[in-house]
């Protein structure tokens, strides 16, 4: 079932935004820390410095010790936890199938998959370190759509393979919300892309936006 999922994040991607992170935090001599967080990050009194997140509880069992890595620990946001049966049924998305979006320990990606109620169909929300959706469209060969705006945030859109997915910027990382074709009556890509956009819509505030 998880080789279906290709998850939209390449390896330059990710030593490039890491490269980019340790890089401002050098020239702005701010220090990195770290503390265990479900939503928000502990508030700055005086300099906004970057914190890492650190890993919260699952609704399900994990063997992975290294499921939050410095690839995918640049928000405190957690997909797996998140996002609400309601909000998943709302999209026909089937709650009680949740599974973990890494299929190895270490994986680059931090998230949860679901399946659809169309058959072979499915859904992923996860979250890899990225600096901004303008770096995330330079390292990856996606087809980029327009941008969207809401509340003030920039959702990006794009294509890739069987599946249409949006990119939403949280703190140090980007969000990847994407909603895959099923085997039988597949979508259209125009199909997809209004999924995701709708559920991104609908759940844009779930999703901090740090600094």
């Amino acid at each position: 079932m998880r080789s279906r999922y290709s998850i939209p994040v390449s390896t330059a991607l990710i030593l490039g935004s890491v490269l980019t992170f340790l890089t401002s935090c050098e020239a702005n001599h701010s220090p990195i820390t770290e503390h265990a967080t479900s939503s928000t990050l502990i508030p700055q009194t005086k300099i906004q410095t970057f914190t890492t997140a650190t890993p919260v509880p699952l609704p399900f069992a994990t063997t992975k010790t290294k499921r939050w890595n410095s690839a995918n620990n640049g928000t405190p946001y957690e997909p797996c936890n998140a996002l609400t049966p309601a909000s998943l049924l709302a999209s026909k998305i089937l709650p009680e199938t949740i599974q973990d979006a890494a299929s190895v320990d270490g994986q680059t990606i931090r998230g949860c998959m679901w399946d659809r109620t169309s058959t072979g169909a499915g859904f992923s929300q996860v979250v890899v370190n990225s600096a901004s959706l303008t770096a995330y469209k330079h390292n990856e060969p996606d087809n980029f759509l327009a941008d969207i705006e809401q509340n003030g945030r920039t959702i990006g859109v794009a294509t890739s393979a069987t599946q249409c997915f949006t990119y939403v910027q949280s703190y140090r990382s980007g969000v990847i919300t994407a909603f895959y074709m099923g085997s039988v009556n597949p979508e259209s890509y125009e199909e997809l892309c209004q999924n995701a956009i709708r559920f991104t819509r609908a759940n844009l505030q779930r999703i901090p936006i740090g600094n």
